[in-house]
Order: structure tokens, then sequence, then C-alpha cells
């Protein structure tokens, strides 16, 4: 699950390339500040974060802007509900 959290982090990356045409720069941005929040669960509870960690209220947000956390969140929360659907 953990691996696929890495993985949904690429997809929304190219999500925003492709689909909302965000510019290299700013997909570049969104990917270093997911890939932090990451690291910052790694470093902080030992383990590979969760999508659960999205969502949590918790302090390992502090780096993350929330309009990329909120996107990423809302791109999460449809991938899972399609993934539940199927």
């Amino acid at each position: 699950m953990a691996h696929q959290l890495i993985e949904l982090v690429e997809q929304f990356c190219t999500y925003q390339r492709k689909q909302r045409g965000r510019t290299e720069g700013g997909v570049r941005t969104y990917r270093w500040n997911l890939e932090q929040f990451l690291v910052s669960v790694k470093v902080r509870e030992g383990r590979l974060a969760r999508i659960a960690d999205l969502t949590t209220p918790t302090t390992h947000y502090t780096r993350i802007r929330p309009p990329q956390l909120k996107r990423a969140v809302a791109f999460y929360e449809a991938r899972a509900e399609r993934m539940l659907t199927r």
C-alpha cells in the first residue's frame, strides 16, 4: 500500500501536467512538496506514509502548502473511490 502511495504521487503529478495544464516547474513543486511529506512521515513515524496520513490532521502538513494538500487529497479520494467500486 505504501508503494502505491508513491505511485499515486506520480499519477497526481501526471494528472496536474497533462489534464490540468500545469507547468513543468509547478508540477516539480507539487512533487517536491508531496515527497517531503512522505519523508516527514518516514522520519517521524518510522514507517512509510499511508493514504490515511493525508486526511488525518497532524503536524506533518507543516511543509506542504494547504492548496496543494487539498488537491492531492481530493485526487487520492477519487482514486480510492474508483478502486473500491471496481
